[in-house]
């Protein structure tokens, strides 16, 4: 990567060179691929479960006792490690820390030396992961979305015939409610 420089162009307009100092090129064909062998080595040295999707990296572990929570950290320190030596570090503001389980106890975890914001709810990937395990609140988002989306067919379709209408409600609303069901699972009958 040494020598390289970069800048961003928007129509005719170009922003002044800089060094690269790290990554991969974005917008390329080849950048996902690079991105991921880039990373590939992140988990190496690790004992809690790690899993990587594109630039978004969770780590997670069951804590039963301050043996494990130590784990844990020591596993953060090492991603923390691993960030700084890449030069690809982490954006902290975005690091949170959800505990699952009702025998959680609760306990504050940091990454590079400062303490990740716990939260309730964290939406990953489209799917609202809650610290209470219960699915009501993607449940609800999906129906919404559902719904605007419907609203939106019924609001801007003159022709409503039953071909159209299925067609749309295939393509625009049913891939909204099959998203990861898996995830969320809906073995609960509620109305929202």
């Amino acid at each position: 990567m040494e020598g390289r420089k970069q800048c961003v162009k928007v129509r005719e307009n170009n922003s002044e060179q800089c060094n690269v100092i790290s990554g991969v090129p974005q917008g390329s064909v080849l950048g996902p691929m690079l991105f991921t062998i880039y990373i590939n080595d992140i988990d190496e040295s690790l004992n809690s479960d790690i899993s990587k999707f594109a630039d978004d990296t969770k780590i997670g572990k069951v804590v039963n006792d301050e043996k494990d929570a130590a784990e844990l950290q020591n596993d953060l320190q090492i991603l923390y490690e691993w960030s700084v030596k890449w030069q690809m570090e982490f954006n902290l503001n975005k690091c949170v820390c959800v505990h699952v389980g009702k025998k959680n106890k609760l306990l504050k975890y940091s990454l590079g030396g400062i303490v990740l914001e716990e939260v309730q709810k964290e939406r990953d990937l489209g799917v609202i992961i809650d610290s209470s395990e219960k699915v009501g609140g993607q449940c609800a988002m999906v129906v919404r979305r559902a719904n605007n989306v419907l609203r939106q067919i019924r609001r801007k379709i003159k022709c409503k015939s039953k071909n159209v209408i299925l067609r749309l409600y295939k393509s625009l609303v049913r891939p909204h409610l099959d998203y990861c069901v898996q995830a969320w699972c809906p073995y609960l009958k509620k109305r929202y």
